[in-house]
């Protein structure tokens, strides 16, 4: 590993070893990477400017993030860029500029998969949590969004109840499925409108409002028990309960 040789902190908050998707052109060295952008799921993609949509016919490459510093070290320079933003710079001798592009990446995952998982980490003012933007555009099924886990994590999740509701599956207000994480029950709660400003901002302009239904996938705790129920951690009652009051305990 080049790391190991050096002294120089790393300069990501994802490990090294994290798989990150390159082009062509840069894995093979032959052009530089004038593209970045990291997903608001957490990939990274690393481009150079030529075409790279389906027409292309190109396949991109997986690599280690540790591989993309190897190839072109300035990508320290924008090792701190937070998921959904995108950085460009027009040769390898220019600044990178940095840009939000959640709108866009929004329209094209909706259009091209049929829903956006937005993901929110942690800080000072509460949890993480991750919400889908575009099933109730696509399948007429309400948005789900959960709070608890690491941000891979509750993508993986949000992304999941997707994959189930285009195959036909249908979650409502109050139901309760072991079908979504192998071993463990999740619930479903409808979510409170008065909760849509604080919680689903990208939702809210995508729908040019708040007429689109939210249910909160809800996990259990360790033992298996739902934040309502008796002996629940303290832990999980702790995080956000955006359902209406007659909608669960």
């Amino acid at each position: 590993m080049l790391r190991a040789m050096s002294d120089t902190p790393w300069p990501f908050a994802d490990p090294a070893e994290t798989p990150s998707f390159v082009c062509r052109h840069v894995f093979e060295r032959t052009s530089p990477i004038l593209v970045a952008v990291h997903d608001s799921d957490g990939d990274w993609q690393f481009l150079c400017d030529r075409d790279h949509g389906d027409s292309s016919g190109e396949e991109p490459k997986v690599v280690c993030l540790e591989d993309v510093l190897a190839i072109d070290a300035s990508v320290t320079e924008i090792a701190g860029m937070a998921p959904g933003e995108t950085a460009t710079r027009s040769s390898a001798q220019d600044e990178w500029q940095v840009h939000d592009d959640v709108e866009a990446q929004i329209l094209d995952k909706v259009e091209t998969v049929g829903w956006y998982v937005c993901v929110v980490a942690e800080d000072e003012e509460g949890p993480g949590f991750a919400f889908s933007i575009g099933l109730f555009e696509s399948f007429g099924h309400p948005e789900v969004i959960c709070f608890g886990p690491p941000p891979e994590t509750l993508a993986a999740i949000v992304n999941l109840v997707g994959e189930a509701v285009k195959e036909g599956t249908i979650f409502g207000d109050g139901a309760v499925s072991d079908d979504i994480i192998e071993g463990h029950r999740c619930s479903f709660r409808a979510a409170s409108k008065q909760a849509y400003r604080e919680y689903l901002g990208y939702a809210l302009w995508f729908y040019d409002g708040d007429d689109f239904p939210v249910l909160q996938l809800v996990l259990p705790d360790s033992h298996g028990l739902f934040p309502w129920e008796d002996g629940a951690s303290e832990a999980m009652k702790a995080l956000p309960a955006l359902w209406e009051p007659s909608s669960g305990s």
